[in-house]
């Protein structure tokens, strides 16, 4: 950055280098911490899963012509409000209920539905 009172090597010698320094070196050091916290809530699959849903979501406002950033953020909050809703009805863990609602919206292979039949076998048994 313009001011500092040290240079850097190549490639950092360009602001935008250091400004992308900085930010991998603050995601790095946040990210464990966070991580950490997920897996002892059981809530580690969630961060994939709400990333893949985006994703799709990105499809999504791409075939509907509208902003894909704006679209995959609305799928992504709906998919995250749909797994905490049926996590907090449930007597599951986050990532079950994200395996269960992958079973249920559309990765419909073989092992995904076996998976979907346990589940809803054990939420059944739970409620009764």
């Amino acid at each position: 950055m313009p001011g500092m009172p040290w240079s850097l090597p190549w490639p950092f010698d360009t602001t935008y280098m250091q400004l992308a320094l900085i930010a991998g070196l603050a995601v790095g050091a946040s990210a464990p911490l966070i991580g950490t916290f997920l897996v002892q809530k059981r809530l580690s699959l969630l961060g994939d899963g709400i990333g893949h849903v985006a994703v799709a979501g990105v499809g999504a406002g791409l075939l509907f012509g509208t902003s894909p950033v704006w679209t995959a953020l609305v799928v992504a909050v709906v998919a995250a409000l749909a797994l905490e809703w049926l996590r907090s009805h449930g007597r599951t863990s986050g990532d079950l209920a994200l395996a269960a609602d992958v079973a249920f919206v559309g990765e419909g292979t073989d092992p995904h539905r076996k998976a979907c039949l346990m589940i809803r076998q054990g939420l059944e048994a739970d409620s009764a």
